[in-house]
């Protein structure tokens, strides 16, 4: 058992209505707050197909931080298929995603840079002036003792975003995820907090949003 925090910011930028662009550091420690595991960042770009439906792309570089190897730089590449419907102040999503490693993992695995297939359900409720709740429960399957979708690791989140204007939004969280592949399956216990800053062409407004 361990507690950790991520804390991460992003810049989203609409090239249209359909089109969207991402950028979002990240540092994620461990250890009860005393040590730093994962510091990385994300380039992302996501296209609105039809209503409801969105494709999805991703890259991630950074480095690990652990006591078997020492820093060790770490790439993924990030495929993904998003739905999403509403019904009153509420939207449910799906989203669907394969990533792959670009960089052999070494003793200690890391279930957001091994290949894998990710599947992620959620709800959004935002019936509260300037304040969106989530909650999120997500699968991760990979290839583990000749099995290609073995269930490695689950993960499940709970968030609270506030939105400031209608550029800056702060969020805060909480998530538990178990690493099921290990030897002994171990559980961490993550306080989350975000910060995010929407930019938007000329003429557009901004997407909506889910979870």
């Amino acid at each position: 058992m361990d507690a950790g925090m991520w804390a991460s910011g992003k810049v989203d930028y609409s090239l249209n209505k359909k089109t969207e662009l991402s950028f979002s550091p990240e540092i994620r420690l461990n250890e009860n707050l005393t040590r730093w595991r994962n510091l990385f960042a994300d380039l992302g770009a996501s296209y609105k197909l039809q209503k409801g439906l969105s494709a999805e792309f991703t890259y991630r570089f950074g480095y690990r931080n652990n006591v078997f190897e020492g820093i060790t730089f770490r790439q993924r590449l990030q495929f993904g298929l998003g739905y999403k419907t509403k019904w009153n102040e509420f939207t449910f999503s799906w989203l669907t995603r394969y990533q792959a490693s670009l960089v052999a993992i070494g003793a200690e695995r890391d279930a957001d840079f091994v290949t894998s297939w990710r599947n992620k359900f959620g709800v959004r409720y935002g019936g509260i002036k300037k304040l969106e709740l989530t909650s999120a429960f997500e699968f991760f399957h990979g290839d583990s003792n000749g099995e290609p979708l073995y269930w490695q690791d689950w993960r499940w989140t709970m968030e609270a975003e506030r939105k400031i204007n209608k550029r800056n939004y702060f969020s805060a969280g909480y998530l538990i995820q178990r690493d099921l592949s290990a030897a002994i399956p171990s559980v961490d216990y993550v306080i989350t907090l975000s910060y995010k800053y929407i930019l938007t062409a000329k003429g557009d407004s901004e997407k909506d949003k889910a979870p």
